[in-house]
């Protein structure tokens, strides 16, 4: 996850070194809508999205105002007037996918685990509370069937973790997992009695999905998208072993393998564009500084360390070692240990600075641990992801 300015060790560095702070000065302004809903009755209603939540949506016309659950509505358009929209006020998520907003929440953690318990071992014996839950929800399974994957992306990301912008994501992959759980369920209960094309259908529209998710190229995004297969993978690989698999059905598995050797870009390329995205986030705000010499060491000097570090963790996953991924992790903990205890006298960065290597040294190194992504137990998640696939396809081709 991306750092905050708000409250993380920047804020104290850029006062102490530089006098300034970033600040982001953003426009509060006022916001009108003209929404046109189009209803899959093949109905159009105009009017003013009054309210959207818990799958229903309120629109404004003339002479009041009428409620619309999403599953009857086939798209929504948005036309913005010239005034500025205010910021978090919920419209930003307009590209998030509607039927994203209603994925079927489980009762509770319990039942869930119940759900992640047969996703992974099969369908086995009634459970009658999830089937029925499943059934409960037939008509979202059958609209979400029918969204096109392609519109499945996350909300964008602000630099404040603690946004709305960041909260509406967190809520986006909260739900984009919810999907993939639920759709992968119903699969195991349709390979249980019997419907293993209708089952491998759900396991590789949770798949496409999740590749949807990647089109950003995101860090933060890849680990939703790796969140999602490893379920579809988990259910899959029963699916390919299963002696009943029709010729239709290899068919299809062999063309989604091709696809997914293709398309699906790797953990190197998105922590490279991960480390060019800090970089130049850093040239831009350092950029706005009045010293033009210290700017430009601090710059060549994190561009230089984040190089080196997500260089290191790269060849570190190549290992496929988790002993390996951990001992990475824990000389990275020790860094940010010592930036946190920076006000004591005994730490090396509260020791006189030399020269102006020296010092933009120890500010590149500051600033690279902030931004440094603190995902041990994905790479480990990661790791096995890549294990299973790496299985799953061998067992595929092997038949």
């Amino acid at each position: 996850m991306r750092f905050s300015f708000k409250n993380s060790i920047l804020k104290v560095l850029f006062v102490a070194f530089f006098s300034s702070v970033i600040i982001f000065n953003l426009p509060i302004t006022s916001k009108s809508f003209a929404d046109t809903i189009y209803l899959k009755n093949k109905s159009v209603l105009d009017g003013k999205i009054l309210k959207e939540g818990n799958g229903k949506i309120t629109l404004q016309i003339d002479g009041g105002s009428v409620d619309f659950s999403l599953l009857e509505i086939e798209r929504i358009e948005r036309t913005k007037s010239d005034v500025s929209p205010v910021i978090g006020d919920g419209h930003e998520e307009e590209q998030f996918s509607e039927i994203i907003k209603i994925v079927p929440e489980f009762q509770d953690q319990a039942m869930q685990n119940e759900a992640l318990f047969i996703i992974e071992n099969g369908w086995q014996g009634d459970h009658e509370k999830l089937g029925s839950f499943l059934k409960q929800n037939q008509e979202f399974i059958k609209t979400a069937k029918q969204t096109d994957h392609a519109t499945f992306v996350l909300p964008e990301l602000d630099l404040d973790i603690t946004s709305d912008s960041a909260k509406r994501w967190s809520a986006g992959v909260d739900s984009l997992k919810r999907l993939a759980i639920f759709l992968t369920l119903d699969g195991r209960y349709h390979e249980a009695h019997g419907d293993l094309s209708k089952a491998i259908g759900n396991y590789i529209f949770v798949i496409d999905v999740s590749e949807s998710v990647l089109n950003s190229r995101r860090y933060e995004d890849f680990s939703a998208s790796v969140a999602m297969k490893n379920y579809a993978f988990s259910a899959l690989k029963d699916a390919i072993s299963s002696t009943t698999l029709s010729l239709s059905d290899k068919q299809v598995l062999g063309d989604l393998f091709k696809k997914l050797d293709s398309s699906n870009f790797t953990i190197k390329e998105v922590l490279e564009a991960e480390a060019d995205y800090q970089i130049n986030l850093m040239k831009q705000q350092f950029n706005k500084k009045s010293n033009p010499e210290i700017t430009a060491d601090v710059v060549l000097k994190y561009e230089e360390l984040s190089h080196y570090y997500y260089g290191k963790l790269l060849k570190v996953l190549e290992t496929r070692s988790d002993d390996e991924i951990n001992k990475f992790y824990s000389d990275i903990n020790n860094i940010k240990a010592t930036i946190k205890n920076i006000k004591d006298p005994n730490n090396a960065l509260s020791k006189p600075i030399v020269d102006k290597n020296d010092f933009a040294t120890r500010i590149a190194t500051i600033l690279v641990m902030t931004g440094f992504p603190n995902s041990q137990p994905f790479m480990i998640f990661h790791n096995d992801y890549i294990k299973k696939y790496e299985s799953m396809r061998k067992s595929f081709l092997a038949d």
